[in-house]
């Protein structure tokens, strides 16, 4: 079943819940580069994914009815969803990018996460161009596992949204923890 136009954003009262999800190869590209910049100062990006699919799933459910009712556009436009490089160029699921975050949480650093998505040669050789579906640990690379720990540390550093504001609030933690150090060294 294919619908030509997206549905409208839930405006119905008796809607309890909706979620919309577009492929991430929805859109047209951006071209964000400063003319300005000589090319041997400008960053060298891979080209965008953005290839303007049409291709969304919408549900909804209503209040007091069990039912989910579930609307779809499923064919894909200029890309193949099935294919093993349009896997490579899409963005990780949402799944693994909170295993990555949870494992750098736990204190796992890169080798250690590289080590546990190592795969033996039994499971590489079971892969094939055939399979339905393909593990995810094949996709991840070393910017993915760089990026969950940068995401980490700022986490871990931002006291606050500004960084005005996150600095205010460092020092002022630097300054109390100094106050506390100068009283026990002067009580000795």
């Amino acid at each position: 079943m294919f619908i030509e136009a997206a549905p409208e954003p839930v405006t119905d009262l008796s809607v309890e819940w909706s979620e919309r999800w577009l492929c991430d190869h929805a859109g047209k590209p951006r071209n964000n580069r400063n003319p300005n910049i000589s090319p041997s100062k400008s960053r060298t990006r891979a080209p965008s994914i953005k290839v303007g699919c049409k291709a969304w799933i919408y549900a909804e459910r209503s209040i007091g009815n069990d039912m989910v009712k579930i609307v779809h556009r499923w064919e894909h436009a200029g890309h193949n969803a099935d294919s093993l490089d349009n896997m490579r160029a899409s963005r990780n699921p949402d799944v693994v990018r909170a295993w990555l975050d949870e494992k750098v949480s736990q204190g796992f650093d890169q080798k250690a996460i590289k080590a546990l998505l190592r795969m033996t040669s039994e499971e590489l050789s079971e892969i094939t161009p055939y399979l339905e579906t393909v593990p995810y640990s094949i996709k991840i690379n070393a910017m993915d596992i760089y990026n969950a720990i940068r995401r980490k540390g700022d986490i871990d550093t931002r006291l606050a949204s500004e960084l005005d504001d996150s600095i205010a609030l460092w020092l002022e933690k630097l300054l109390a923890f100094l106050k506390v150090l100068a009283t026990k060294t002067s009580l000795k």
